[in-house]
């Protein structure tokens, strides 16, 4: 499946804005708040892949750093002659030669010279996942199980379209059943996808990322695990309790190790996640 996909962010800070997604959960944000002929927005791209070392990489890894190079040559596309450009101007990943590299970070900038360009985008970019989430949720909903989360993402041996799935008390094999006999005839009427892909209903497990203040007002007073893109005291990762959350200034904010709080925005957080406990 070729081109980006995209879907609107859920972020009260940001109007007309969107995450465009597409193989190993590559996600980039960008405000159009203020447009102006040729108003510059500068975007940050990061994708997700799966470490694995070199000799490995053909069975177990995936390649954030390919995956780039293949949105880069999408983004160049969305140039014309009207006025809407895209420029990559940084790209960062990977940490040793010999290792698969498990995230890229891209900077570019995308300028729009009229609405319709912007209007163009967002249909260009219309997201697999969550036309997959509105098509399914009440389905999910009127098998007894709630919907965590939707994933479209590349692994080594093709397209997964996951739908994460969760309920009170655990889920079993006779849910994801359910659940998948309930939303595959939806999915296949709807036809969002182009090309072959294999469905997977799961649950989310006990280790989970938690995505969106919804996930995150679900987990509060838990140790979660806590991944940043810049480090802080010169670490980018550190276990603490998730205290509080604030939706309006999108920040999460944890009780450290040595009982001080800590607040930070969610976009300085590349990764978030809970803690299983044995």
């Amino acid at each position: 499946v070729g081109g980006l996909m995209g879907m609107q962010v859920d972020d009260p800070r940001i109007r007309d804005s969107l995450v465009l997604s597409r193989q190993a959960g590559m996600a980039l944000i960008f405000s159009t708040v203020n447009i102006r002929n040729a108003h510059p927005n500068t975007v940050r791209l990061t994708i997700t892949g799966k470490a694995a070392h070199a000799s490995r990489c053909a069975t177990e890894g995936a390649s954030a750093i390919a995956d780039a190079a293949h949105k880069i040559i999408e983004l160049e596309k969305l140039k014309d002659a009207g006025g809407l450009t895209c420029s990559v101007g940084t790209i960062e990943g990977g940490s040793a030669a010999n290792t698969v590299p498990e995230q890229c970070v891209l900077l570019a900038n995308i300028r729009f010279a009229t609405q319709a360009q912007l209007n163009w985008v967002k249909n260009y970019v219309k997201n697999i996942a969550e036309t997959v989430r509105e098509l399914v949720k009440d389905a999910v909903e009127e098998c007894g199980c709630t919907l965590w989360d939707v994933e479209y993402v590349k692994e080594p041996t093709g397209w997964n379209l996951a739908i994460y799935i969760d309920r009170e008390g655990g889920i079993s094999l006779t849910d994801c059943e359910m659940v998948n006999d309930a939303v595959e005839p939806i999915i296949d009427e709807a036809d969002p996808i182009e090309g072959s892909y294999c469905l997977e209903i799961s649950s989310p497990g006990l280790e989970r990322d938690l995505k969106n203040h919804e996930h995150i007002e679900a987990f509060l007073g838990t140790e979660v695990a806590v991944r940043l893109y810049t480090a802080i005291d010169g670490t980018k990762s550190f276990n603490a309790i998730l205290s509080s959350h604030d939706e309006e200034k999108d920040t999460v904010t944890f009780v450290m190790a040595d009982e001080k709080e800590l607040t930070l925005e969610r976009k300085a957080i590349a990764k978030l996640s809970t803690v299983a406990e044995f």
